[in-house]
């Protein structure tokens, strides 16, 4: 998993077999040393609700940053192939993306209606 953190804007980008993890419920996780503290971005697959949204907490010297992701936005992100765009959604002013990295993706292009 990769994070990239943007003025007002958070994008986690995936690979295919990080999406299958989420898929079946498992948490994916980056940590970051920075200096004497850490952070620590989690995804989590099993959030309640419709739509995804970002949490910081702080605990000591780390920092966790968890994107909630409910299954149907996940199942959502399969099914929509290829995509260089991924699923975006506003919190706030923070626009978040998830997407699944294309270079290394083998799922096809969705198919246009």
């Amino acid at each position: 998993m990769n994070v990239r953190f943007e003025e007002q804007n958070i994008r986690f980008k995936i690979s295919e077999e990080e999406l299958k993890q989420l898929m079946q419920g498992h948490i994916v996780r980056v940590s970051l040393g920075l200096l004497v503290n850490s952070m620590i971005a989690l995804i989590n697959p099993n959030a309640l609700g419709e739509g995804m949204e970002v949490k910081q907490v702080l605990d000591g010297d780390t920092s966790y940053i968890t994107l909630l992701v409910p299954s149907n936005v996940l199942v959502d992100l399969h099914n929509m192939g290829k995509n260089r765009d991924g699923i975006v959604v506003q919190q706030g002013e923070l626009s978040l993306s998830l997407q699944v990295d294309v270079r290394k993706d083998s799922r096809l292009k969705e198919k246009a209606c």
